[in-house]
């Protein structure tokens, strides 16, 4: 992830900067979904993005409070519904009036990061932008 992290700041670095983000907040996993996998691939990437462009990351902000089905094995139709009130803000007085910058890892209907990004507006935030690794161009897949 970190070698991945790098390369989408050689490629989008400079918009990153641009977009003067003043938190990353990546999208996080269901506590089973860590138990499984031992890392937050989202997590990673905020972190590095964190490092590189100089801009606090927090990993505890978002919180996943409702296990969904992994979105690749919901029909695209369905994504948006399955995603529906997945997450809660932590301390929501930290995204108050603040440009979040939300980094997932794969993207391929965008309802995970538009369920996080409808949260955290609603919370307070100013403005929200996604990053992500990958983008799936099938949204069938």
């Amino acid at each position: 992830m970190t070698s991945l992290s790098k390369l989408l700041l050689q490629h989008r670095g400079r918009e990153l900067r641009r977009l003067a983000p003043d938190l990353i907040i990546p999208i996080p996993q269901s506590w089973q979904s860590r138990l499984t996998r031992r890392f937050n691939s989202a997590g990673i990437v905020a972190e590095v993005l964190s490092t590189e462009i100089a801009v606090p990351y927090d990993l505890h902000i978002l919180r996943r409070c409702r296990h969904t089905r992994p979105q690749k094995r919901v029909p695209v139709q369905q994504r948006f519904t399955n995603q529906k009130d997945t997450f809660r803000i932590r301390d929501r007085h930290l995204v108050h009036g603040k440009k979040v910058l939300i980094v997932d890892d794969v993207m391929t209907t965008g309802a995970t990061s538009s369920e996080a990004a409808r949260l955290l507006r609603k919370h307070g935030a100013a403005e929200c932008h996604v990053t992500v690794l990958a983008r799936v161009l099938d949204n069938s897949a």
